[in-house]
């Protein structure tokens, strides 16, 4: 079951991960995605290509006044590290974005800054990561049983139905969904994780009109 996968031990093929990573929750990161290695490869690799200019693009948000676009660009780098188990980053991150909503000076901006290209840095020094392009495995579930599963899931997000929400996850536990899909799913995963279901009911809503609901 889907409770069973996230409080089992993962296997010890992420070893190596690990050592490369010695800041990183590699543990944590491959049980939110249901300990399939490749999955957690890809997000790292997809991390690679997503981030690369971070620090050139948030300060010239920063120096432009674009405020809101430099918001949005640190809480997907919130969201992304805290689902990759790159905790340090994911609370530098949750603290600028903070400070920016506050319209307070980002006193953790270059902290963050820091810690995401050592971050980085890390990631294209991997070697399980050297030849890897993102999203180079097939998946099995197509977009519109995404769209399926997650139109099932949504009403009983919305009346807190705990046990009928893991249920339904538990029957799809093994699926490998659209690479596009991955980061957004490893969070919803997540917020279910922890009974967050404000958040995982507003996520699931976003999935929904991206798989083409309305």
């Amino acid at each position: 079951t889907f409770v069973e996968a996230m409080s089992k031990p993962i296997s010890d093929d992420y070893e190596d991960l690990q050592l490369a990573l010695p800041a990183i929750d590699v543990a944590g990161g491959i049980r939110r995605v249901m300990g399939k290695r490749q999955s957690y490869l890809d997000l790292l690799k997809k991390f690679t290509v997503q981030f690369s200019d971070t620090e050139p693009a948030l300060r010239g948000e920063l120096e432009n006044q674009q405020t809101a676009a430099a918001i949005l660009r640190v809480h997907t780098l919130k969201g992304v590290t805290g689902s990759l188990g790159a905790n340090q980053l994911y609370q530098l991150s949750g603290q600028v974005e903070q400070q920016l909503i506050n319209h307070e000076e980002p006193t953790a901006l270059d902290a963050m800054l820091v810690a995401q290209q050592q971050f980085l840095t890390a990631l294209n020094h991997l070697p399980a990561l050297q030849g890897q392009v993102v999203g180079n495995h097939k998946s099995d579930g197509s977009e519109a049983e995404l769209h399926a599963v997650v139109s099932e899931m949504l009403p009983k997000l919305k009346s807190l139905q705990a046990q009928a929400v893991k249920a339904i996850l538990a029957e799809v536990e093994n699926t490998t969904w659209p690479e596009n899909y991955q980061v957004q799913w490893v969070r919803l995963l997540e917020q279910i994780e922890n009974y967050q279901f404000e958040q995982a009911n507003q996520l699931a809503q976003e999935l929904l009109q991206t798989t083409g609901g309305k």
